[in-house]
């Protein structure tokens, strides 16, 4: 009250745009008038918007109780943000921090900053057999506009069986034939079940004896994954081999075989005796 008439006016406001506000004015400047009130009238909106990730787990053999990592990073939000949790708990996040998903699985990020720009990463599963597919996983927070990034890991496998037989009556069912087993696509370590041998865990490049009448099945292993079943050459010993099914790719929920045979070879030699007289 008081200001003499003619006195000129401006109000300037704080900047508070790290804070997430963004000022609207009405009159900040003017001129005292003899018997009026002069109004500089201010607004300052909040804008904010919202992150959420979500995990889906799906295919044959994936995994609804494990647990995958996102390191979320932010450009434009230097604070510390509140979560809401899906089946996980409530926390804080800031630009770095990982948290850890399972199927069905989410969290909603607030109160980040509008114009801020966020980039969410997962770890790397493909060793485990997953396949991910990710949208929305680099944006821009916009006021009013919850962002998602949504990603989706599918496992699916199938199986290979590698038989073993030696016909023949002189064949000896007792020896032990080699096979090496290569994958390409398939760069974990997967169980076998052997019928006949022990079972066990087999990798690329890996190998294993069976005789007459035994087997193993490869489980787990990824689908189109492509493999090639080589068996060691014991022509010496007198075998000739014969396989089918030596290489494939492996098919979703389907057991592919390798089946190979090896013949004992041998023949017979008469010497007729003469008769003479």
């Amino acid at each position: 009250n008081g200001l003499p008439a003619g006195t000129t006016y401006t109000v300037v406001e704080a900047d508070y745009l790290a804070d997430g506000y963004v000022a609207v004015s009405t009159d900040p400047t003017g001129v005292i008038v003899t018997g009026e009130t002069k109004t500089a009238a201010f607004i300052n909106n909040k804008v904010e918007g919202e992150l959420t990730i979500t995990k889906t787990v799906s295919g044959n053999a994936g995994d609804l109780e494990k647990k995958f990592d996102f390191t979320v990073t932010f450009q434009g939000a230097d604070g510390s943000y509140p979560y809401t949790g899906v089946g996980v708990p409530d926390g804080m996040i800031t630009s770095g921090d990982t948290i850890a998903l399972a199927h069905g699985q989410s969290i909603t990020i607030s109160k980040l900053p509008m114009d801020a720009t966020y980039t969410v990463t997962e770890a790397d599963y493909s060793y485990e057999g997953y396949v991910v597919e990710k949208v929305g996983d680099v944006g821009t927070i916009v006021a009013d506009e919850p962002q998602t990034a949504t990603f989706t890991n599918t496992k699916n496998v199938g199986s290979l069986t590698i038989t073993k037989t030696v016909p023949g009556k002189t064949s000896d069912k007792t020896k032990k034939f080699e096979f090496t087993i290569t994958f390409i696509g398939a760069p974990g370590v997967y169980s076998y079940v052997g019928t006949g041998v022990p079972n066990g865990t087999i990798s690329s490049g890996g190998t294993v004896l069976l005789a007459d009448g035994q087997n193993i099945s490869i489980n787990g292993l990824p689908t189109g994954a492509t493999y090639t079943v080589t068996e060691a050459n014991y022509y010496g010993d007198g075998y000739s081999a014969g396989s089918t099914g030596a290489t494939g790719e492996i098919v979703t929920g389907q057991t592919q075989i390798a089946s190979f045979i090896n013949i004992f070879v041998e023949g017979e030699l008469t010497l007729p005796k003469p008769h003479t007289g």
